[in-house]
């Protein structure tokens, strides 16, 4: 009798188990079903878990040139305007910052053979982004001189790099002095600004690492375009401007995508952010991986597309 409990209990628990394995099997079957369609999870690249880090920005100060103005001829008939320079990326330095060598990067980018007749960048663009510094920092110097002195003024004009959308801008300016010696004019007037513009400056930056950095994404339709946004993808009837619209809510950092505006032929999401370190990695997010998400997602959906990067934007056109 004690042996017909055993038997019967072993086969009651085979059954229960074969039955929990069976219904683990058929979830994990049904999961495998829905991910492909539609049940999606947000880029883990841009997904903040709602959380950001404290960065601190790299710089490169650049000399200020009018359109046209050769960087060379500017930096050998400017003694004051390389000391300034020099003063300036020395003040960031002593500061904790980590900078980059204009002149060194001005030599890499003449190798490279960057600064041509065709180039619709100017050098300060050209330098800024072959330097990799997250901020460039825009220096004119000026010297008053009169009967009671000298007196140096220095601008500085800070600017974010991917978008050239102005951070912070001051100008200092030392006291007039009967001196030739125009290293401590320049010093002085940079002195007296350097802390506030630094600080000004850091503020900005971290806005962006917490908010995200903005850029503008325009979708347009090609004039032979095979599709309109109306059309509609899927058995679940959605049309691809309605699928554009969630794929942007998901995947923008921190679900931040304000559309400006909808025609039938452009959709314009005015500012989009996008993190500017990888939230999963922690290396630096460039705005291209962004578009080469999107352009795969919309591939997936297939649609043939063509991605350009022109400054501060991702302009996506279907075809």
């Amino acid at each position: 009798m004690a042996l017909c409990v055993k038997i019967l209990n072993k086969t009651a628990l085979f059954v229960n188990l074969d039955f929990k394995q069976l219904h683990m099997k058929n979830y994990f079957i049904l999961l495998s079903f829905l991910i492909p369609f539609g049940f999606t999870a947000q880029n883990q690249a841009t997904n903040s878990g709602g959380q950001s880090k404290q960065i601190q920005p790299t710089i490169i100060a650049i000399p200020k040139a009018k359109k046209g103005q050769d960087i060379r001829s500017i930096l050998e008939n400017s003694f004051n305007l390389r000391l300034a320079l020099s003063v300036v990326k020395k003040s960031f330095d002593e500061r904790g910052y980590t900078t980059y060598d204009f002149e060194a990067t001005l030599r890499k980018c003449e190798t490279m053979d960057l600064f041509t007749s065709k180039s619709q960048s100017s050098f300060q663009d050209i330098i800024a982004k072959n330097s990799s510094a997250d901020i460039f920092v825009v220096v004119d110097c000026n010297i008053d001189d009169d009967s009671n002195g000298k007196k140096a003024t220095v601008i500085m004009e800070a600017y974010e790099t991917y978008t050239g959308r102005s951070l912070a801008n001051d100008q200092g300016s030392s006291n007039r002095l009967r001196t030739t010696d125009y290293n401590k004019l320049i010093t002085n007037a940079i002195t007296s600004k350097i802390v506030p513009f630094l600080n000004l400056l850091q503020t900005k930056f971290t806005q962006i690492v917490e908010d995200g950095r903005s850029v503008q994404i325009i979708f347009g339709l090609d004039e032979n375009a095979a599709v309109t946004y109306d059309d509609e993808i899927g058995n679940e009837g959605d049309l691809i401007s309605e699928l554009i619209m969630d794929w942007m809510d998901e995947n923008s950092y921190k679900n931040y995508a304000k559309i400006a505006n909808q025609t039938e032929r452009v959709i314009l999401y005015e500012d989009v952010r996008i993190p500017l370190k990888d939230q999963q990695t922690g290396m630096n997010y460039d705005p291209r991986k962004f578009g080469r998400t999107l352009r795969k997602y919309l591939r997936g959906l297939g649609l043939v597309v063509s991605v350009q990067y022109p400054r501060g934007q991702i302009s996506v056109t279907l075809k």
